[in-house]
């Protein structure tokens, strides 16, 4: 009867902590691409915003680069299209 109860009390402690444990965060891999008009490479980065502070600075106002989240082979835009980054006028 006693190592049921243990075996009863540990489940239970293991199920808290486990319940209230913080997940781990997910680390992000991903890329993004900039392209001009004409779907040649400008660059990439790790985050929009690196973007736009490598190839558009500025206030946005004129359209400066699309931003699309995978490019193939010939590095032409591929994957899903993103908001475009825009530069100062």
């Amino acid at each position: 009867m006693r190592k049921v109860r243990f075996a009863l009390l540990a489940l239970a402690v293991s199920a808290l902590t486990f319940a209230f444990t913080a997940a781990p965060e997910k680390a992000s891999f991903a890329t993004y691409y900039a392209f001009d008009v004409s779907g040649n490479l400008i660059g990439s980065a790790s985050s929009i915003s690196a973007l736009k502070a490598a190839h558009c600075p500025g206030a946005n106002q004129v359209f400066c680069a699309q931003v699309w989240t995978s490019k193939d082979a010939q590095n032409h835009p591929a994957g899903t299209r993103l908001e475009d980054l825009m530069k100062p006028n």
